[in-house]
């Protein structure tokens, strides 16, 4: 194997089957199979191959360091605040580190590569939520009651499941339904917009998931700048908003209010301005919020209970830095991440973690982004063919 991936003809069957691996450990949190499962198809198909591949090409290695020496710095500032009160959280910066790995990896001979990924990944996704779809009218029928549907394996939490489904839906209409409508004439394209704001409002209702509603919410009106077409996006929202609470849809996702998270924001601010320090923010422990929750359901208020305003203002630098490339290089995954940007004000314990959905929804879409935009000048080091006008310069 290791012969294998030194030369290059082999290194396009390497990419071949890190894509078919990753494509594997995607779909693996729509199966009926455990988390430690589907963890090892990360650690064992892709993870440890993209270790493998680095260290027999130094210079590749290399390359990716300064290619993306800012993030890496910043993110290791981020953990490295984390890790000095748990050092179990090291880790989990190197998992995130090494799918960014992999998708540079993939993406060096042919830069369609990681879209072609999440293209076959997304065919998986959407016959996921057209079954869901239907399975949920199926039970309102047969019981009367609106059901709040619950997959299985990493989709068994119904937040995590409607957050990836609504995440590949905003893919498969960047990647592929909106370079079809350019030069559409407007009713089309509009209709297209009312059809995917259905299937979004019918993915948060099926999982009864407000977190996702804030995502999509972030994501429609990112498009809507980006392709100029705020105010009659605007309106064809409101208008499908409108039908929805006329219809009384809204039960499906208010009938839980708005789970205390009020409160639990306000205690987790009370507790770092009282208890534990402005600046570092508080160690990890066992306290409940509110007596009961473990998590404050606030990424970002989580970051700061844990990191403080140090950690706070790193991230903020990440994320300055983030949106500062991604939009001067106008990349479409960047709207894809919004999903995940705007869910994690209402939900999420924290923005490091091992293989979970979180990956799905917020660190693939990121990480692409910076992919996109700032190509991997790898080629050198795969050998064979490289992409046509491809620089092999570092």
């Amino acid at each position: 194997m290791l012969q294998s991936l030194r030369n290059g003809v082999a290194g396009k069957r390497f990419t071949l089957l890190l894509g078919i691996c990753l494509l594997v450990f995607l779909v693996s949190f729509f199966l009926p199979i455990s988390r430690k499962a589907a963890n090892n198809i990360f650690y064992v198909g892709v993870a440890l191959p993209t270790v493998i591949w680095l260290l027999l090409h130094p210079g590749a290695l290399l390359a990716f360091l300064r290619r993306y020496a800012d993030v890496l710095l910043l993110l290791t500032g981020l953990v490295l605040l984390y890790a000095w009160r748990d050092p179990s959280d090291l880790k989990r910066l190197l998992y995130v580190l090494l799918l960014l790995a992999s998708f540079v990896v993939l993406n060096a001979r042919s830069e369609e590569n990681c879209v072609r990924l999440f293209s076959a990944f997304a065919v998986v996704a959407m016959a996921v939520l057209i079954g869901s779809i239907v399975w949920w009218l199926w039970l309102y029928v047969s019981t009367g009651t609106w059901v709040r549907l619950q997959l299985w394996g990493g989709a068994e939490n119904p937040v995590h499941a409607a957050l990836m489904l609504s995440t590949m839906l905003a893919f498969v209409w960047l990647y592929h339904v909106d370079p079809r409508m350019v030069g559409r004439p407007a009713p089309w394209r509009y209709s297209a917009i009312i059809l995917f704001v259905v299937l979004g409002l019918l993915c948060t209702m099926v999982f009864q998931a407000r977190s996702a509603i804030a995502g999509l919410l972030v994501f429609l009106l990112g498009y809507l700048v980006w392709r100029r077409m705020l105010l009659g996006g605007l309106l064809i929202i409101l208008g499908v908003l409108a039908v929805s609470w006329g219809l009384g849809l809204q039960a499906l996702l208010m009938e839980r209010g708005v789970s205390f998270r009020l409160a639990i924001w306000q205690d987790v601010l009370d507790r770092v301005t009282h208890h534990c320090g402005l600046l570092l923010g508080c160690e990890p422990s066992g306290y409940r919020f509110l007596g009961q929750f473990y998590h404050p359901h606030n990424t970002y208020l989580s970051l700061f209970y844990r990191t403080g305003v140090v950690g706070g203002l790193l991230f903020a630098t990440f994320m300055l830095v983030f949106f500062w490339v991604a939009a001067r290089g106008r990349s479409r995954w960047l709207l894809v991440s919004l999903i995940g940007w705007g869910a994690m004000l209402s939900s999420g314990s924290g923005i490091f973690s091992s293989p979970q959905p979180l990956w799905v929804y917020f660190w693939c879409p990121v990480l692409l982004a910076l992919v996109e935009v700032r190509p991997p000048l790898l080629q050198r080091y795969l050998g064979g063919d490289s992409a046509p006008g491809a620089t092999p310069s570092a």
